[in-house]
């Protein structure tokens, strides 16, 4: 769904709703980056048109109710579903900029650590610290912004103090 400039149709509002969910799901105490990989997750299957982003936020909300249910499940149990929404992201590795090693290799440890610790969040925050420390090491640091670097270390910052889910 992209415009003849290479532009997604509705980018705008798609980045504003996931925006806005992921500040929700800060009041409700979830994860904003399992949000957004959750968002997309679905277009990754198919969902484009907001239908789908519609039923699983109407089941998300059913599920608060049931929460103290979801303390029932272990973590191995969830584990599959986590381990498959990685092997979505792998199979995008073909579309890294391997002319940009350090760009390709932040998103390669992202996409593997997801699959192998089973955690979303923990492949997130490895994937932009890879990423930040890679540019240093390269002395490459014209290609770092400084939104990028405070998301890196707010990030790690979280994983070392133990906040991380």
């Amino acid at each position: 769904m992209l415009d003849k400039d290479g532009q997604i149709i509705g980018g705008g509002k798609a980045l504003t709703a996931d925006s806005m969910s992921s500040m929700f799901s800060g009041v409700l105490g979830t994860s904003p980056a399992a949000v957004y990989i959750e968002s997309a997750a679905g277009t990754a299957v198919g969902g484009k048109t907001g239908l789908a982003a519609v039923v699983v936020g109407v089941l998300f909300l059913l599920m608060l109710f049931f929460q103290p249910l979801a303390f029932l499940v272990p973590n191995y149990a969830t584990a599959p579903a986590l381990m498959y929404v990685g092997l979505l992201m792998l199979s995008n590795v073909s579309k890294l900029d391997f002319d940009d090693f350090v760009g390709a290799m932040s998103g390669l440890v992202c996409a593997v650590f997801i699959v192998l610790t089973a955690n979303i969040v923990t492949g997130i925050i490895l994937g932009f610290g890879a990423l930040v420390l890679g540019r240093v090491i390269a002395g490459e640091f014209s290609k770092l912004n400084i939104g990028t670097v405070i998301i890196a270390v707010a990030l790690v910052a979280f994983y070392a103090l133990g906040y991380a889910i």
